[in-house]
């Protein structure tokens, strides 16, 4: 059968999204608020789907990458990843070791204001992992 499964066509759909992220600031920032909770969203569900999660992860960081998407970004996701990361063991296999992941990708970008920001919400529960945590991808 030659029809796409839901999963190839979500990830045309995040690659072609990347592509236009990383080429055109403009369009990136006027689609932003509706680009970003979506693949929060796709992201936080398809976590255990390396491809998918990835995929994801590639474009919030593509919209971190630009300035004026980036506050709204961070206001989006931060307080999300926090929660993961207050609460390890009532998450998801993987979910844990790919909010750290994300969290770095969205501070590599990040301005003094988002960074203290993150800090001042993910710090604790990031060196609580470091002290308690016995899985190398979350380690690393």
């Amino acid at each position: 059968d030659d029809a796409e499964t839901p999963e190839e066509t979500l990830h045309l759909v995040l690659e072609a999204i990347l592509v236009v992220v990383k080429v055109d600031d403009a369009a990136a920032a006027a689609w932003s608020g509706a680009l970003a909770p979506a693949t929060l969203r796709v992201w936080a569900e398809k976590v255990a789907d390396p491809v998918m999660a990835a995929d994801a992860r590639d474009v919030l960081e593509a919209l971190a990458a630009v300035p004026a998407c980036l506050p709204s970004l961070h206001q989006l996701a931060i307080p999300t990843l926090s929660a993961v990361l207050a609460a390890p063991d009532s998450q998801p296999p993987m979910l844990v070791e790919s909010s750290l992941d994300l969290v770095a990708g969205l501070l590599r970008p990040a301005a003094h204001a988002e960074a203290r920001f993150a800090h001042a919400a993910c710090f604790r529960h990031v060196a609580a992992l470091a002290v308690s945590s016995d899985d190398v991808g979350v380690l690393q």
